[in-house]
Order: structure tokens, then C-alpha cells, then sequence
């Protein structure tokens, strides 16, 4: 099955998460929409759609794809992730308020992902939220691999 990995970065963790996510997945690539359009999804059996979530919403760029080619991902087979500094339940409430409903309903995986916080790519602003919010100072790894399997391995499943 051929998967393409579509996703969204503003720091570039999701990127790293979205090549390792290809690594894993058998006749896979990626496509970075925060740099350029995914071009022609026909080829692709499967798209994988994600990207970060800041201050409680998903990035601009992965939701607006998702509403330009919402007809095209019905008619594929789709999974869906979300990477932040929240805990499980969070991600899994940003992830069912940023992805239209009709394509949750229609994803075969859906992944929660933990970021890093790297203090010294953030702007001001972002400083400040994670500093006074999050009580995080300096760059902090919170992405934990086995995650990344486990989604990995239900994408798998959903292959067989």
C-alpha cells in the first residue's frame, strides 16, 4: 500500500516524526506543506495527515489542507496524528476538534504524539506560554518512540 505521510511544522520536530513514521511504514513519503504543496494525491492508497498543535489548535497549513482536499481523503484510506506538549487526553481532545469529522470517522489510526520544546526556536510569545503555562524552562524532550511504534503497528494492522 502506498502511504504519503502529509504534514505540517513550524520548529521541525514534526518533520523529524513524520521521516521516522516513514521509515516504519513500507513504500511511504513525506510531504512537508509548510514548504510546499503535496502536489497529485491519486498515486497514494493511503494518506497520513498531522502536524503540531499550538495553543490549543492545529497548524493553519494542516487544517487548511484538510478542507481543500477533504473529497479526495474520504475516498482513501487515512490516519490522523497530532504532536504537542499536552498529555493524552488533551492531544486526543485537539485532534477531534481540528480534523473534520468526517475524516475521523473514516481514519484507521490515530496518533498522539509528545513534542520537544527547544527554548531557544521559540518566539517571544511561545517563551512566555510555555514558561507561565507550562512551567517549562530551556528545551525539553517529551516524544516518547514507543508511541510512534505503536501507530506504526495499527497502520500496519489496517494494511493486512
Amino acid at each position: 500500500m502506498r502511504s504519503l505521510i502529509v504534514y505540517g511544522t513550524r520548529h521541525g520536530f514534526t518533520g523529524e516524526i513524520a521521516r521516522k513514521l516513514a521509515a516504519l511504514v513500507p513504500e511511504s513519503e513525506t510531504a512537508d506543506i509548510s514548504s510546499r504543496a503535496p502536489g497529485d494525491l491519486r498515486p497514494f492508497d493511503r494518506i497520513i495527515v498531522g502536524g503540531p498543535v499550538y495553543n490549543g489548535s492545529l497548524l493553519g497549513e494542516v487544517r487548511r489542507f484538510c478542507r481543500r482536499n477533504l473529497s479526495e481523503l474520504l475516498g482513501k484510506r487515512t490516519a490522523l496524528f497530532v504532536v504537542g506538549i499536552s498529555g493524552r487526553e488533551t492531544l486526543q481532545q485537539y485532534l477531534d476538534a481540528s480534523f473534520p469529522g468526517e475524516l475521523q470517522k473514516r481514519s484507521t489510526a490515530n496518533g498522539l504524539f509528545s513534542g520537544r520544546i527547544e527554548g531557544d526556536r521559540l518566539n517571544a510569545f511561545e517563551r512566555l506560554v510555555v514558561r507561565n503555562v507550562k512551567k517549562i524552562r530551556g528545551s525539553v524532550l517529551l516524544f516518547d518512540e514507543k508511541d510512534l511504534d505503536a501507530f506504526a503497528e495499527k497502520l500496519e494492522a489496517d494494511h493486512a
